[in-house]
């Protein structure tokens, strides 16, 4: 899943063949034997490569990560390689949320998606193709094709995607330039997530911007270092401001925590102890095959989980010196969620409750890469229980970042506006009752968060809008003779 498999096949044709006459079959068949009894899943014919009429197609963008009102413009390049002039047949193919915007523009002008352009190159010569998205301020992801082929047999393809800011997940792709970030959108798409997906150099200027997506899914794969510092200060402005992350790589806890490695520092040591809530044990772990633990919310239903063979991506690869890390959980709010097979006290992952600065969210660290999980029903499982956990809000908490209260309060809500998680801290001086509710503009009741005795401390609740509409909302804390009202957004 997620690999490209290239084979060249070169034969001699018989001189009483005609080159013209032959054309290449390729079928991709279920595993069997003989194959030739096995079920064809796909199949493409083929006309051979002529010398006379061949062409490339190339790209200098990939990726746009924007705002859904602006129009993002990717630049594709033709050209004929062949030995005679050849004419092309170009065209747009889009994957996306309906109501979106694409065209492209040639030396012939400009052509919607739908429709397609026609044009001839001399040997050597190339053309530049505009191509245009615009979201039309609609959120979400959407991946654009530019094609073209010819009637002499040449073709080719190439992708762009577009990711609006403000979607619920980011799916950070770091894996140096495969596309094992295929294997999380494959259960992004069977659970109909709203997602984008970008590569991790866009981060470092984007900081800002990652804050408005609830969740980041963080992939570096075997890629060294898995995470660069601009990256981990980035990360650490999310969390801070209670962002949701799932990161996950071969060797990220022997990077970040063994002084012996050479992208070792004080900042990662405190960023791995801190933040992914987990302390280093070994890097060089010899199991391959790890379990869930009993009681667990993530791992409870997980039996078996091999990180090797299979469908997955083999990133875990002794024979290459990539190991599972061994880790433990680090702190009150962290619990070790899989152990290596039949060592109960030996983990590789972490989930964890981080109390940010500014907002409160979840972690999910993985001393493996998600790619290199073997069976497709745990791979996707272990998907479902980890989005699971962490789009779940956290419970009511003391707030460890504030003083003994001397006065009931009512605190401005954190973000706002939201989507689609918000924070409300709130101060009780002495026990008492205490009710805190959110209404309508209309005054009706949208929800109860707390309706409870609260002895004197200082509190953080979380209200979930994922049922609400977009709009203003009032929330009210009632507590003796205290009545405070503030007013948040919800924004979608």
């Amino acid at each position: 899943m997620g690999e490209t498999i290239t084979k060249t096949i070169q034969f001699i044709i018989p001189e009483e063949v005609i080159p013209d006459s032959c054309h290449l079959v390729v079928m991709v068949c279920k595993d069997q034997s003989p194959v030739y009894t096995a079920e064809i899943q796909q199949a493409i014919k083929l006309a051979f490569i002529n010398p006379n009429y061949s062409a490339t197609i190339s790209q200098m963008e990939e990726y746009y990560f924007g705002q859904s009102s602006q129009t993002a413009e990717y630049t594709a390049y033709i050209k004929n390689t062949g030995l005679l002039p050849d004419t092309y047949n170009i065209s747009l193919m889009f994957d996306g949320p309906s109501g979106w915007s694409q065209s492209f523009t040639t030396v012939n002008g400009t052509f919607n998606l739908g429709e397609s352009d026609t044009l001839t190159l001399n040997p050597g010569d190339s053309t530049e193709v505009l191509i245009g998205v615009n979201g039309n301020s609609i959120n979400g992801f959407g991946k654009t094709e530019l094609q073209f082929y010819s009637e002499q047999g040449s073709f080719g393809n190439v992708e762009f995607r577009f990711t609006t800011f403000g979607l619920n997940i980011l799916v950070v792709d770091d894996d140096g330039g495969n596309d094992y970030e295929n294997y999380i959108e494959n259960e992004l798409l069977i659970f109909a997530s709203e997602y984008g997906i970008i590569t991790s150099d866009f981060i470092p200027a984007n900081v800002a911007s990652i804050n408005t997506f609830d969740k980041i899914i963080w992939n570096t794969a075997d890629t060294e270092p898995g995470i660069a510092a601009d990256e981990m200060n980035a990360l650490i402005t999310f969390l801070d401001n209670g962002g949701n992350l799932y990161l996950n790589g071969a060797d990220i806890a022997y990077q970040m925590a063994d002084p012996t490695s050479p992208w070792y520092s004080s900042a990662t040591q405190s960023f791995f102890n801190n933040y992914l809530h987990s302390s280093y044990v070994l890097k060089e772990h010899s199991a391959t095959i790890t379990q869930g633990i009993d009681g667990d919310p993530i791992t409870d239903s997980i039996d078996v989980l091999r990180l090797t063979g299979g469908t997955g991506a083999n990133t875990i690869n002794h024979t290459n010196g990539k190991y599972a890390n061994q880790v433990n959980a680090n702190g009150t709010n962290a619990h070790s969620i899989l152990n290596f097979w039949l060592k109960p006290d030996e983990y590789v992952a972490v989930r964890s409750v981080h109390n940010g600065m500014s907002g409160t969210g979840k972690v999910v660290f993985t001393a493996f890469g998600f790619e290199t999980i073997a069976n497709d029903d745990t791979r996707s499982l272990f998907a479902e229980k980890i989005i699971e956990w962490l789009s779940s809000p956290t419970n009511v908490e003391e707030d460890p970042y504030s003083t003994f209260p001397v006065q009931f309060d009512l605190l401005q809500n954190y973000p706002n506006p939201f989507n689609p998680v918000t924070s409300i801290k709130f101060s009780v001086p002495e026990t008492s009752p205490v009710t805190i509710k959110v209404f309508d503009v209309l005054g009706n009741e949208v929800a109860i968060l707390v309706d409870e005795v609260k002895t004197a401390g200082s509190y953080k609740v979380f209200y979930d809008g994922s049922e609400t509409s977009s709009g203003i909302y009032f929330y009210q804390m009632k507590a003796g003779n205290f009545i405070s009202v503030k007013k948040m957004s919800v924004l979608k």
